[in-house]
C-alpha cells in the first residue's frame, strides 16, 4: 500500500502536534494546517489519501475543506471532528464526509476507523 498520506486541520497547535507525532509513529506522512484556508491551498498542490479536519475554525468551517478534497479526490478518506453537539451529522456526511467524529477522541479510534476505510 505504501505511505499515505494524511492531511490534518484544526485551529489548535496543541491537538495537531499530538495527532502528528501519533500518524508520523504509525507510518503517515502528515501534514497539518491550522486552518480552512491553509487547508484548501495544500489540497489543491497535493494528493491526500486521508483528510481529518475540524468544522469550526476561526477562518470558516471544514466543509469547505471536506467538500474541496471530495470533488479532487473522490475515493479519499474523510473525517470530520466536532465538539459542538448542534452540528447535523447527516449534513456533514452529505457534504461527503465518511464519519464524523466527536471531539475529544481516542487517537487509535481514528486509527481503526481509517484502517476499516482502508479495507472496503
Amino acid at each position: 500500500m505504501g505511505q499515505l498520506n494524511l492531511l490534518i486541520v484544526d485551529d489548535e497547535e496543541m491537538l495537531l502536534d499530538s495527532l502528528s507525532r501519533f500518524f508520523t509513529r504509525k507510518g503517515f506522512n502528515v501534514t497539518t494546517a491550522n486552518g480552512v484556508l491553509s487547508a484548501r491551498e495544500l489540497i489543491k498542490k497535493n494528493e491526500y489519501q486521508i483528510l481529518i479536519t475540524d468544522m469550526r475554525m476561526p477562518d470558516g468551517l471544514g466543509i469547505e475543506v471536506i467538500v474541496l478534497q471530495r470533488q479532487l479526490r473522490p475515493s479519499s478518506i474523510i473525517f470530520c471532528a466536532t465538539g459542538f453537539s448542534e452540528e447535523d451529522e447527516n449534513s456533514i456526511l452529505e457534504k461527503g464526509a465518511d464519519a464524523v467524529i466527536a471531539k475529544p477522541f481516542e487517537k487509535k479510534a481514528i486509527l481503526e476507523k481509517i484502517f476499516t476505510a482502508l479495507s472496503r
